[in-house]
């Protein structure tokens, strides 16, 4: 054959196209490259050298015949994507959607599978599926914000709640401090939106926004110390350090408004220990914590003025008022047996200033409250 008569054949061939190759493989299916399943990376293989990559990827993460390669799988769409090739949409059109999964999801699924174990690893995926969904704070945020509720992993994820210079395994997807305080803002912000105070806290926390963990910590710390009767269980210790942590951080750059906080934490302070003295019939005690809060008159010159200092109070702490008056009363009652004649007139007119006190005082004070008192005071008539 002369090279003329053979150019000449090869002008009159029809073009093998990319998409021709692609449809005479695919109308075979996995089962013919492989018998019963037995090697099912051949047909993987077919579908990558035929530059087929979103549909060798729904293979690996959705056949029954690849179940035992689902992390190469994700591994695969990571590597893929990071490189662009998924961006090069070389898959034969004519075989139906290739990949009708969310990546981002099935990379952050698999993440899930290390919260309980190894938050750490956990967050390398969920900060690939951010990255995966486009890579925004957004992403970032939801993802981050799943993990801490899921994994309560604070110190490995946060550093500690300690400076932003610590960093925690966060760093390393976000380094730059002004940025990751701005992620943790935003994440507490979200947490506190959907009832999450425990994360919110410790993100205020490590974003270096004590004021805001602070206020947080005064309404768990009123909510524990009622449901605890007082005792310092792990949750309230943990409140009471945290709680210290932020005042201490607040003492650097104070203003009125902080100063506020930290004063209704001292005072949630006092209310827990009059509470589990009284648990402890420890009345004395109770009687000697209890002239430490400000807003307790102790003689009638001062009804006025504690009132007006009752709705100034913080929120977390009017909200324990009725503890207080009750424990107060009880203590008062206690105390009636004293033979010392200057005791007595000290308690009589103590009792005496709580049923003035009392009356139109705050809507959080219950009936029971008033009833307390005023058998009090009968007990002295």
């Amino acid at each position: 054959m002369s090279p003329s008569s053979g150019s000449s054949l090869g002008q009159g061939a029809p073009a093998y196209t990319l998409a021709a190759l692609q449809a005479e493989l695919n109308r075979w299916g996995p089962k013919y490259y492989s018998k019963d399943g037995a090697e099912p990376l051949l047909f993987l293989t077919v579908l990558l050298l035929s530059l087929q990559f979103k549909r060798g990827l729904a293979f690996l993460l959705k056949s029954d015949m690849a179940k035992a390669y689902r992390l190469d799988g994700i591994h695969l769409a990571l590597a893929l994507h990071f490189t662009g090739v998924l961006a090069c949409n070389t898959d034969d059109p004519a075989a139906g959607a290739p990949l009708d999964l969310s990546l981002p999801d099935a990379v952050a699924s698999f993440g899930r599978r290390y919260v309980a174990s190894d938050s750490s690893t956990a967050l390398q995926y969920y900060m690939l599926a951010a990255e995966l969904a486009g890579g925004g704070v957004k992403e970032q945020g939801k993802l981050f914000r799943e993990l801490l509720v899921q994994s309560k992993d604070y110190g490995t994820l946060l550093g500690g709640g300690g400076a932003l210079g610590s960093g925690g395994a966060i760093q390393q997807f976000v380094p730059d401090p002004k940025q990751r305080a701005n992620l943790f803002e935003s994440v507490a912000y979200d947490c506190q939106i959907n009832q999450q105070p425990d994360e919110a806290r410790e993100l205020f926390m490590a974003a270096q926004k004590p004021r805001a963990a602070l206020r947080i910590i005064n309404q768990q710390l009123s909510a524990a110390i009622h449901a605890s009767k007082g005792a310092v269980t792990e949750s309230v210790a943990v409140l009471l350090s945290r709680g210290q942590a932020a005042v201490e951080a607040i003492a650097a750059a104070p203003d009125p408004t902080s100063r506020r906080d930290a004063e209704a934490f001292q005072q949630l302070q006092l209310i827990r220990q009059m509470v589990e003295l009284a648990g402890q019939g420890q009345w004395d005690k109770v009687l000697q914590a209890s002239s430490q809060l400000s807003f307790i008159p102790t003689e009638k010159a001062r009804i006025e003025v504690c009132k007006l200092e009752v709705r100034q109070l913080d929120d977390s702490v009017r909200e324990r008022m009725s503890d207080v008056l009750q424990i107060l009363a009880a203590a008062i009652s206690q105390a009636k047996s004293s033979p010392d004649s200057r005791m007595l007139s000290m308690l009589r007119e103590r009792v005496a200033c709580l049923k003035v006190f009392v009356l139109d005082l705050d809507p959080s004070i219950t009936p029971q409250v008033y009833e307390r008192i005023n058998a009090c005071v009968r007990e002295f008539s």
